[in-house]
């Protein structure tokens, strides 16, 4: 492939066009092991769209420069220097104007998902026009603002009922949990699941076809309806109230007022959200006892899939492990499961977390 290097002076983005004319993204937050969504790099990235909109390109390709994955979301850093009203709704309006910005271009976009692509990094790809997943068990898609007290204010709550449905929508958001890129592609979030090795040459297909991308199942774009409201509560259940209500409003179709999905339309619900006391503690939890599990990006994955292969090549023996954990813990109570063949600690460590 033959690219032209054109960085521009930035310090988190890296801009390259190609020979067929398409424009190459690649963030690589310098200093950190994981991109994250700080100011400076919505301020890069604001100015990267001002470059391109000088110069359009064919299509525009984001892609990782970490190993470990895409995004892993907004700066959590940021989130505990929001001790104003004012300061809470300049964060969310920065980024629904700025990836409302990028939905509305005229060129081709894509999101060349790989790795971990949480809150704010999938609401960039929800933003493009199209969302490739590479194929491998690091590679998860989610919306896990829920497990810290807040909402996805930056396009989520509007763009990904869009595009998989409300329901599925709201299991994702109210719950917090991730999927990875094979359902991904049969929820309809992603348009397709390729192997790493042809990501770079399947991602500039649709860009330079510039097709429009397939439709969501009929059975995941329905709408929701009285008789699933049971399923609603219970995923509501053990979530703060007003986190709940404020996801579950853009679900709702209206006539007339702000588009749905916007959380700058209740002003005052920002700052009941992101200055509220959860949303304080969960923070605060975050740094303290290290992020929940759907936020340890690099660390979380690589134990699931080396326990999920060791699963796999035991069998029936699995039960046996938990077994040895708890001998591990229990060691006078061991008996004859300590002899049992020791697992890895991934899955030890997961057996201990469900017996604790």
């Amino acid at each position: 492939m033959n690219i032209n290097g054109n960085n521009g002076g930035q310090q988190h983005w890296q801009l390259e066009v190609d020979a067929q004319g398409l424009a190459w993204a690649t963030l690589n937050k310098a200093g950190e092991s994981t991109n994250s969504l700080s100011s400076s790099v919505m301020d890069e990235l604001s100015q990267l769209l001002d470059q391109l909109d000088r110069s359009p390109p064919k299509g525009l390709i984001f892609r990782s420069g970490k190993a470990a994955g895409f995004i892993a979301g907004a700066d959590i850093q940021e989130f505990t220097r929001l001790d104003t009203p004012e300061k809470g709704i300049e964060l969310v309006s920065r980024g629904w104007q700025l990836f409302n910005r990028l939905a509305g271009v005229s060129y081709p976009t894509l999101a060349l998902v790989r790795g971990h692509c949480l809150s704010g990094g999938l609401e960039l790809a929800l933003a493009c026009r199209y969302l490739l997943a590479v194929d491998g068990p690091s590679t998860r898609m989610g919306l896990p603002e829920v497990m810290l007290g807040i909402v996805p204010g930056w396009g989520g709550m509007l763009r990904l009922p869009e595009r998989i449905g409300p329901q599925a929508a709201l299991d994702m958001m109210l719950t917090g949990k991730t999927i990875d890129a094979s359902k991904a592609r049969r929820l309809g979030l992603a348009d397709d699941c390729v192997p790493q090795r042809v990501m770079d040459s399947a991602a500039a297909l649709p860009c330079v076809a510039n097709q429009p991308r397939r439709r969501p199942p009929c059975c995941s774009a329905c709408s929701t309806v009285p008789s699933r409201l049971w399923w609603l509560r219970r995923q509501e259940a053990g979530r703060p109230p007003r986190v709940a209500s404020t996801i579950r409003r853009p679900t709702r179709s209206s006539t007339s007022g702000p588009p749905p999905g916007n959380a700058l339309a209740a002003p005052e619900l920002i700052d009941s959200i992101v200055r509220s006391p959860t949303a304080r503690n969960l923070v605060r939890v975050f740094f303290r006892a290290g992020a929940p599990l759907e936020f340890r990006q690099g660390e979380y994955l690589r134990s699931q899939t080396r326990a999920c292969r060791w699963r796999r090549r035991h069998g029936r023996r699995h039960r046996r492990l938990v077994c040895t954990a708890r001998a591990d813990r229990h060691p006078a109570r061991s008996g004859d499961g300590a002899n049992c063949a020791r697992p890895p600690a991934s899955v030890r460590r997961l057996a201990s977390a469900r017996q604790g």
